[in-house]
């Protein structure tokens, strides 16, 4: 994409990546007349569409939680919520109960990327999520801008650090959002964690330490397996995963694609994979948008979760099976589960199933 086309399409103001215009921004045609992110045959690039119906975008997950909890919904399903619809602009969440509104603002209306607030202090002010701005433009604690372009104030709070977009996305920029803290579903209220003033590394800090992910990654207490540290969130977390697959889910549970079976196996599988055999497959545009993307070519063997989402950043060559990071480009070698001491349940392949032998916390790393 030319600066010239990008430019053209400017909409939004300073925030072209709002979900409320990115469809003619991200989502409009380049110069030749072929369309970006929306509008494709091949429903896998239109990524604006799908990410305004995912969880993060609509929060109705949050929702559904806690309406069950209040004994307003006998399911998971949110009854009259809409594909797409925002949780903070669904009529009377609690049914006109007295903490109805401090819901609403204390927690429907933060972090979404439909325009919800940021979890920032109050000295900052009102700093909202836009939409695909919220990734792909890297952040600092501040919000403040460090480049050059002289028509945004380097002072001034809202905006990422440089006047670039990426897809090579550390962990650090999903704690803009994430690991912040938690919300306390009683007092309807956001709790900042006790240590967030450790909290405060970004890219420009260049490469994180493992005692450095130890202190930033999770909330003090929260059990972790090794390669959840090792690993940046977009190394575990597929497309679908993070911008949605289309598809309407009110429960993270659902929403989320990846289990740790589709990278380990199981005691009796090895993890599923696929060769590459059609050349226009989109896996062979990722070197445009990430140089870190390991080279591939035909009959080359990638990963594939259940689903049948593929991981091309997952190979299998001969006796080797290797990650390499969306962020820095390092390889992991991949342990297996066959032929290892591993207990595992093929049927519970939760994080919290996991964790059970594979625990560690920032105080017992």
């Amino acid at each position: 994409l030319d600066e010239t086309t990008a430019h053209a399409q400017m909409f939004g103001g300073s925030h072209p990546g709002s979900l409320e215009i990115a469809s003619l921004s991200c989502g409009g045609p380049g110069g030749n007349g072929v369309s970006c992110h929306s509008g494709n045959q091949e429903t896998g690039k239109n990524l604006v569409d799908s990410v305004k119906t995912s969880i993060m975008s609509t929060k109705a997950g949050e929702l559904s939680v806690v309406r069950m909890t209040f004994g307003l919904d006998k399911t998971k399903e949110v009854a009259g919520l809409t594909k797409g619809q925002v949780a903070y602009r669904y009529p009377s969440p609690l049914q006109g109960r007295p903490n109805e509104g401090i819901f609403q603002q204390n927690c429907l209306n933060q972090c979404h990327q439909s325009g919800g607030e940021l979890p920032v202090p109050l000295s900052q002010g009102k700093i909202q999520g836009n939409g695909c701005e919220s990734c792909h433009i890297l952040t600092n604690p501040t919000h403040t801008y460090i480049g050059d372009d002289t028509t945004i104030k380097g002072n001034k709070s809202g905006y990422g650090m440089v006047h670039n977009l990426t897809t090579q996305i550390p962990y650090n920029q999903c704690n803009q959002c994430h690991n912040q803290g938690s919300h306390d579903i009683i007092k309807m209220e956001f709790s900042v964690r006790p240590d967030m003033g450790k909290v405060i590394r970004d890219w420009t800090a260049g490469y994180s330490t493992w005692t450095d992910r130890l202190s930033d990654y999770y909330l003090p207490g929260e059990l972790f397996a090794k390669c959840e540290v090792s690993l940046d969130c977009i190394d575990c977390h597929t497309r679908q995963d993070v911008m949605g697959d289309g598809k309407f889910y009110t429960s993270q549970h659902d929403a989320v694609h990846i289990q740790c079976l589709d990278c380990h196996g199981t005691k009796e599988k090895l993890p599923v994979t696929k060769k590459v055999e059609n050349p226009k497959d989109l896996m062979f545009e990722e070197p445009i948008t990430n140089p870190k993307f390991p080279a591939l070519q035909k009959g080359d063997e990638i990963f594939m979760t259940t689903r049948g989402e593929e991981l091309p950043f997952l190979r299998h060559k001969g006796d080797h099976w290797i990650q390499t990071s969306r962020v820095t480009g390092k390889t992991f070698k991949i342990p297996l589960v066959v032929g290892s001491q591993c207990k595992q349940v093929p049927e519970e392949q939760g994080a919290d199933s996991c964790h059970k032998c594979h625990a560690r916390t920032a105080l017992h790393p």
